[in-house]
């Protein structure tokens, strides 16, 4: 008699009878040592790997192509201005087989140009390029237009034209390179892009100068001066101000702190001066008492700069031109100027210790009063209180 084994192969049996009744026991032994079982609903028979999940095979890492390398940089191209300010370009090849990826970098490179400024008149470069539509149909229709720059437009590096007489702008697509983003701004405009002139000329390359002015470098080619000062001598700088110290020619970064309670370039509550004697004290003692206009401010490190227009002189120790700037030392806005109002002004004349400074100062707490028929009449009387100065 046979049966099956775990391969489905015939397994011989013996006589259920006498001696060969051992070996059902023998059989089912040899049956379960060789991985056989009673198959079961609950999955395969006992012994079979089908129930085991096999451990995937590790990933082979992906291998990347080598990158192609950069050939050397080509000769630089010509300014694109003629004058002013332009740019310049130069590019270089990537050199590469088929098997190896693109070289990481950009192929152009772009530098500033400065050349001798456009002779006077010249009409500046944005509004050559809007000007270039001018009495053109545009828009789809027979209208025609004058174009001005318009800076109002979200990308400051398209050509935004504004129709004059009208409230719309067009944009006649991207500027020329080497057109400035803004009217006043050192950054130009390369491919859509406006971009910041790096300490080596390169348009957008990042470099700037250490705190020992060398283009990119590691702040070791200077050495850092530290002093203190505390002394109680009477003034003996101009306008009542102490000689502290000399700052050496060359030096950056200068920081000067003062942990007193005196007065360092702080912001407080202005303080203007007013009243008869202090009108006629001021006048007495400036070099420069003007009707003047107040055309734009700009603030210089801690100083206030005013660009003035003079209308009217009262008293000048010195020359005065119809254009002159009025220095203000601090940045509180003290005296309060607003740009476009005219004012009384009662100045100094400041010359530094090296002679290399010859401006107009008015004092935080100088007279500077908006100017009105009252303060006309009024600064006449306090003219004759004191005696006419003579020209140098």
């Amino acid at each position: 008699m046979t049966g099956w084994g775990c391969r489905g192969g015939p397994v011989p049996r013996g006589d259920p009878h006498g001696a060969g009744r051992r070996r059902p026991l023998l059989l089912l032994l040899a049956w379960l040592s060789l991985g056989c079982g009673v198959p079961s609903a609950q999955g395969p028979t006992l012994g079979t790997a089908a129930g085991v999940p096999e451990p995937p095979a590790p990933a082979r890492p992906r291998r990347q192509p080598p990158r192609g390398a950069w050939g050397p940089w080509g000769p630089w191209s010509s300014c694109s201005s003629s004058c002013g300010d332009g740019v310049a370009l130069r590019t270089r090849r990537c050199l590469r087989s088929t098997e190896e990826d693109t070289c990481a970098g950009d192929p152009r490179q772009y530098r500033l140009c400065q050349l001798q400024g456009c002779p006077g008149g010249s009409v500046p470069f944005r509004a050559m390029q809007c000007s270039l539509y001018d009495n053109k149909p545009i828009l789809g229709t027979s209208a025609r237009y004058r174009w001005v720059p318009f800076h109002g437009a979200p990308n400051s590096c398209d050509l935004n034209c504004l129709a004059v007489g009208h409230n719309f702008y067009y944009t006649f697509g991207r500027v020329l390179d080497g057109t400035r983003c803004s009217p006043g701004s050192p950054d130009l405009c390369v491919g859509g892009r406006c971009l910041s002139v790096g300490c080596d000329g390169i348009l957008g390359s990042g470099t700037q100068p250490d705190a020992c002015g060398q283009c990119g470098g590691g702040h070791d080619t200077c050495f850092f001066v530290h002093r203190l000062f505390q002394g109680t001598d009477p003034s003996s700088g101009s306008f009542g101000y102490m000689n502290v110290t000399k700052i050496p020619a060359g030096a950056t970064h200068i920081k000067v702190t003062d942990k007193s309670r005196n007065y360092l370039g702080r912001c407080g509550r202005c303080r203007p001066a007013k009243g008869r004697s202090q009108r006629i004290w001021h006048f007495c003692q400036s070099d420069f008492v003007f009707r003047g206009r107040i055309l734009a401010r700009r603030l210089v490190g801690q100083e206030t700069r005013y660009e003035v227009e003079v209308k009217t002189p009262y008293r000048h120790r010195f020359p005065l031109v119809p254009r002159e700037y009025l220095w203000v030392p601090n940045t509180c806005g003290c005296p309060p100027l607003r740009e476009g109002d005219e004012y009384l002004l009662m100045a100094r004349r400041h010359v530094n210790y090296e002679h290399t400074l010859n401006r107009i100062l008015l004092q935080g707490d100088g007279y500077a009063r908006p100017w009105t028929l009252r303060e006309h009449r009024l600064v006449q009387e306090a003219a004759r209180r004191c005696p006419q100065p003579s020209l140098p």
